[in-house]
C-alpha cells in the first residue's frame, strides 16, 4: 500500500511541474533559457564543477518560481480583495524569484565569460 501511495505522490509532483509550465509564462521563459544554457554547456564542454553551479542555479530559479506560484494561488484563494498583507506576501515571493534569477545570471556569466571572451 505504501509503495502505491509513493507512486501517486510522484504523479502529483509531475502534475505540478506540468501545471507550472502550462500556466506560468515566466516558467516557460526560465525553461527556454535553461535549454540554451545546457546547449552552451555542451558546446563549450564545460567542466563538471561548472555544470554543478549552473544546474544549482537553474534549479533554484525553478524552485523559487514554483513556490512563488503556489503562494500566489493560495493568497488568491484566501481573498481577491485588496489586502496589504497579501500584497506583501506576494511581493516577497516574487522577490525570491528575482534573487534566484539574478544569482543564475551571475553564475552563467562567471561560467561562460572565459569561453566566450
Amino acid at each position: 500500500m505504501k509503495s502505491k501511495n509513493r507512486l501517486h505522490s510522484f504523479r502529483y509532483a509531475f502534475q505540478g511541474i506540468f501545471q507550472i509550465l502550462m500556466r506560468e509564462p515566466n516558467a516557460r521563459i526560465h525553461l527556454a533559457i535553461s535549454f540554451l544554457v545546457v546547449i552552451l554547456g555542451f558546446y563549450f564542454r564545460i567542466s563538471v564543477s561548472e555544470w554543478l553551479f549552473l544546474l544549482l542555479a537553474m534549479c533554484m530559479v525553478f524552485c523559487a518560481e514554483i513556490f512563488n506560484t503556489a503562494i500566489e494561488y493560495l493568497c488568491d484563494r484566501i481573498t481577491l480583495e485588496q489586502d496589504e498583507m497579501i500584497r506583501n506576501v506576494k511581493d516577497l515571493a516574487a522577490a525570491a524569484v528575482l534573487v534566484a534569477a539574478l544569482f543564475a545570471v551571475i553564475t552563467g556569466v562567471l561560467v561562460f565569460w572565459p569561453y566566450i571572451f
